[in-house]
């Protein structure tokens, strides 16, 4: 029988000997020192956004806005405030729709889009703001 090892980013068993995960598809290291601390993730771990199913193994979730990426707060605050502009959209990488609020800001439907916008914003979790606005995020 193969020696087997826990995944330091999801959890699950792999053969000790593995470059690769092949639950989750994370590169591992074959140092001694990464499987003594495989149970301790460091926050230069890859984010794992969906854990596999909703197990609770792997790294703890952080925001991507902490590595550069957009904040949920900052867009629906500014859905809020300047959305008729179309603020908001130029913000999350949107260009063609902040051009759109832009060119009917003056009928005032943008200003009320924006707003259900910055609410929709302000009530989503971070993960689902992060697979929906911050998909190009890749944290190391």
């Amino acid at each position: 029988m193969e020696e087997t090892k826990k995944c330091p980013y999801c959890g699950e068993e792999i053969l000790a000997g593995a470059k690769k995960c092949k639950h989750c598809g994370e590169w591992l290291e074959n140092s001694k020192e990464q499987n003594n601390t495989a149970q301790t993730p460091s926050p230069n771990l890859t984010v794992n956004v969906m854990n596999g199913g909703g197990r609770s193994a792997g790294p703890i979730y952080q925001p991507l806005s902490m590595y550069g990426g957009k904040g949920k707060v900052t867009a629906g605050l500014l859905a809020l405030f300047l959305g008729g502009f179309g603020i908001h959209h130029f913000y999350l990488r949107h260009v063609g729709l902040g051009i759109l609020y832009l060119l009917f800001c003056w009928t005032f439907i943008p200003w009320i889009v924006a707003l259900i916008e910055g609410i929709i914003y302000l009530c989503m979790n971070n993960q689902e703001f992060d697979m929906k606005y911050n998909r190009h995020i890749h944290v190391r």
